[in-house]
């Protein structure tokens, strides 16, 4: 596909004032770019707001194309997957990474919120609209949040003899129930206190110590040699080469031909994993699979934040020729309720006050209720940047 030249913005400019622009048309049009399996996401959500706003049109634009993309399964996000999406549609569904900011890719939306008299910044939940704030400007607007919580089959922890994980619990608890729930005769396990989501699994370290690589710098500036992150490190080696309660498989040599689970995913499926990590939109997946419980990341202080927190969030282009139309989009996307891929279940909306006049907390199970509330409190967002490529190859060499 032939696209145009990615937009570029200057930044000073965008933070002092909203551009101005030429008048927009009796009726704009908003292109908006999102993944083919997001669609059914969204179109009821395009359909209110334009219902409610008859002088903009929204139009979709298929990530999938512009992006050149296969199957969803096989799916390999080009490196310039920002610029090409930034370059085809005025809100984009992939983007606002601090790289794409000083690429001039993504528009500073402060202006915005600072003219919108509505827009209360203390109505997000923690770190939902922070994880996209720096240098002065707001490059996203989230709409949806979902937390990683350790998952726990309640039959192993019956069959132990031991209490249930429970808020608030540290980390010693968390190894020492590893310990308690694994079940091994002969050197085979037949069951494993923990399953980590992989080999190269750093959530269990950076919910401890932070971000391992400080990507507010640049270039970003690693913290590998902290005392720290060191101890955390061994400690999460111990997990597998000391106490062997996690079980590590090595990576295949060659990617396998067509759709296939990880190991780790295997075991977790098979009942073989008393503890796992999982996101909170599969809590009604895996209760249908067996009796499972769900905690939020342990802490060792009453203001630990260790449970990782990420958002489904818009940004708009900085070429987009409709600020006004696309600003309206994103606001109004960010109030109101979404499903999730699976199986349409409703992720947690971003607005506090979306997530109380939706009945969230009123449909929501109690026991992931309060999972989710002592998560909000003790939440930290976790950014993916390339040099976590090696630090995760590290500890699969560990």
């Amino acid at each position: 596909t032939d696209l145009p030249p990615a937009p570029t913005a200057e930044k000073e400019a965008q933070q002092e004032t909203v551009p101005e622009t030429a008048p927009e048309t009796e009726q704009s049009t908003v292109r908006f770019a999102i993944f083919d399996w997001d669609q059914p996401t969204y179109e009821s959500l395009i359909d209110a707001f334009e219902e409610e706003n008859p002088d903009v049109k929204v139009q979709v634009v298929s990530a999938n194309e512009v992006l050149e993309l296969g199957a969803w399964i096989a799916l390999d996000i080009p490196d310039d997957a920002s610029r090409r999406l930034a370059s085809a549609a005025d809100v984009i569904s992939l983007g606002g990474s601090r790289q794409d900011v000083r690429d001039g890719l993504i528009r500073d939306l402060t202006p915005f919120m600072d003219a919108d008299a509505s827009f209360q910044p203390d109505d997000f939940y923690p770190n939902a609209l922070e994880t996209h704030q720096w240098d002065g400007g707001t490059w996203a607007l989230p709409y949806a949040v979902n937390y990683q919580l350790i998952f726990f089959s309640k039959d192993a922890f019956d069959e132990a003899a031991e209490p249930y994980p429970e808020t608030g619990w540290g980390w010693d608890d968390f190894a020492a129930k590893a310990n308690a729930l694994t079940v091994s005769e002969g050197g085979d396990v037949s069951r494993w206190g923990f399953v980590p989501a992989g080999p190269k699994d750093r959530l269990l370290i950076e919910s401890q110590v932070g971000l391992v690589i400080d990507d507010s710098t640049d270039p970003p500036a690693p913290r590998l040699d902290e005392a720290e992150v060191i101890d955390t490190v061994r400690w999460y080696a111990d997990l597998f080469l000391k106490d062997q309660v996690a079980p590590y498989f090595e990576p295949p040599e060659e990617e396998p031909e067509g759709p296939s689970l990880p190991e780790e995913q295997v075991l977790i499926d098979k009942g073989q994993a008393a503890m796992w990590r999982d996101t909170d939109v599969l809590w009604w997946y895996r209760n249908q699979q067996a009796n499972v419980g769900a905690v939020p990341f342990p802490v060792d202080s009453p203001d630990a934040q260790t449970t990782p927190v990420t958002t489904q969030s818009l940004a708009m282009s900085a070429g987009t020729q409709q600020p006004d139309a696309a600003w309206r989009f994103l606001d109004f996307v960010s109030r109101q309720t979404a499903g999730s891929l699976v199986g349409g279940v409703q992720s947690l909306p971003a607005r506090r006050s979306t997530a109380e006049t939706g009945g969230f907390w009123d449909d929501a199970d109690a026991e992931l209720a309060e999972a989710l509330r002592y998560a909000i409190d003790h939440s930290f967002a976790p950014r993916y940047i390339p040099g976590h490529d090696a630090f995760s190859d590290a500890l699969g060499a560990i």
